[in-house]
């Protein structure tokens, strides 16, 4: 597919403008230990800005892929996936991973603090 880079920008903005407004209400309709809309719209602002600079060099893949966000934030659990990654490019997502000499299936709580932790 052949998509130039002002087609990828304006998809991109569609694409930003729906996923405002499905955060927004989602925000609105939080549940309880759920993310706040100011994290939620932070997180939105920060990918429609990467896949703007994105569409600057590689607009083949920046337009189909602010779509294929927006519909994949649409699903049920579709934003916990987009909150994890944003989590993890941000520094601020939990690790998760094995720890060598724990037997698997055993949950190792992340460390709070530097040093020895309870």
């Amino acid at each position: 597919m052949n998509v130039s880079a002002p087609t990828a920008r304006r998809w991109i903005f569609v694409s930003m403008v729906l996923l405002l407004g499905m955060a927004a209400y989602k925000g609105a309709n939080g549940k309880a230990g759920d993310v706040g809309m100011f994290k939620r719209l932070w997180g939105v602002g920060m990918l429609g800005l990467m896949l703007s600079a994105l569409a600057d060099f590689v607009p083949q893949l920046a337009g189909p892929f602010s779509l294929l966000v927006v519909l994949g934030y649409a699903t049920d659990g579709g934003d916990a996936a987009i909150q994890n990654v944003l989590g993890k490019v941000s520094g601020s997502g939990s690790v998760t991973g094995a720890v060598e000499g724990t037997p698997k299936g055993v949950q190792v709580s992340t460390p709070t603090h530097p040093g020895t932790n309870p």
